[in-house]
């Protein structure tokens, strides 16, 4: 098994073409478009089991996505869920939480989850108007916002995350439109939950070979270090009878000409960690080859870049192969970023 390494030394200027950092976090205001997105529900909560009002600023309730708590500012008279007859108008007409955000203070509701989860969505109600400060729900991993979305408008809206990383928790927070107003009130229902490991996302520009072939990467399956296997990279559309591997790496995205008047780039920082040589298949000239990397089984092996990494940890992979009439007489596939799963 190699030792990690990079695969040879790149240029250190980053050419004006390189494609930007893609978007962790995809907003939705329609339901019907983030459940397309998203996939089914695995979990969901709708308040209709609770019998009487239950509070949840002093200490966490527990829901069946997780629980809801007040996460930072002091206790008020607002967070609790509500059963009818309701005390606050900011619902539906049905069982919800009633929740109240201060800019000021701050005072956050969160949404702790269950489980990671790559998408979550939820009926919010009056969460624009009211004192005017508005209210913006952010994703979080491990305590850090990935990304924000907010309602579309007044009244009754629904807001839907989908994302690329995992995430553990949503928070909801005024927003600073009007400052020293206080806070926003507003109804909270109908949350829906997708739950499991994030699919990872292509990003760079692939190169176009000798051949005219588009080399392209992406992985199926769960990316876990506790696993022996069940995460395969494959690069498609490689020319066929070609030399070539998968390597990776854990220390960001960049986009680097992979040498002048080539198409490809470089898109893995490095250091990388190069997986096995092997023949791409297919026919000699034609764009039917492959290669492939059960990522899994590759980094349970001691000494390899990314054995035993923690859950979260972000992992970029590219595919690199022989096309003797180009730059360096090889040409790069685009690149995959993905995150490793519990």
């Amino acid at each position: 098994m190699s030792i990690a390494r990079p695969l040879l030394s790149i240029a250190s200027v980053v050419s004006p073409l390189a494609p930007a950092v893609f978007a962790q976090v995809t907003c939705y205001s329609d339901h019907a478009a983030w459940v397309a997105a998203a996939g089914p529900a695995t979990a969901s909560e709708d308040f209709e089991s609770f019998v009487a009002d239950q509070g949840f600023e002093a200490a966490p309730v527990a829901l069946a996505v997780g629980s809801i708590g007040v996460s930072s500012g002091g206790v008020g008279f607002r967070n609790r869920i509500e059963v009818p007859p309701f005390v606050y108008g900011d619902n539906n007409g049905t069982s919800h939480a009633s929740c109240f955000t201060n800019y000021d203070e701050p005072t956050n509701v969160r949404i702790t989850l269950a489980q990671p989860a790559s998408a979550i969505g939820f009926n919010v109600y009056d969460a624009i108007g009211g004192s005017g400060e508005g209210m913006v729900a952010h994703l979080l991993s491990g305590g850090v916002s990935i990304g924000s979305c907010q309602p579309a408008g007044p009244g009754a809206q629904f807001v839907g995350f989908v994302a690329t990383t995992a995430f553990d928790a949503v928070e909801m927070r005024s927003i600073n439109w009007n400052v020293g107003s206080g806070g926003e009130g507003f109804g909270l229902d109908d949350i829906e939950v997708v739950s499991g490991c994030p699919a990872g996302s292509g990003y760079c520009t692939p190169g176009t070979t000798s051949g005219g072939c588009l080399a392209t990467i992406s992985g199926t399956g769960t990316p876990s270090t506790s696993s022996g296997s069940g995460y395969q990279l494959v690069v498609a559309n490689v020319e066929g009878q070609r030399s070539g591997l998968i390597f990776y790496g854990i220390s960001g995205q960049q986009a680097v000409p992979w040498g002048f008047g080539g198409s490809s780039f470089l898109c893995v920082k490095p250091p990388t960690q190069r997986g096995l040589t092997q023949n791409s298949g297919g026919t000699l000239f034609v764009c039917n080859g492959a290669l492939s990397m059960d990522w899994n089984a590759f980094v349970a092996t001691p000494g390899v870049l990314a054995f035993g990494a923690p859950a979260g940890t972000i992992i970029q992979a590219q595919g690199w192969f022989r096309d003797p009439p180009s730059v360096k007489s090889t040409s790069l596939s685009n690149a995959w970023e993905f995150r490793v799963c519990p």
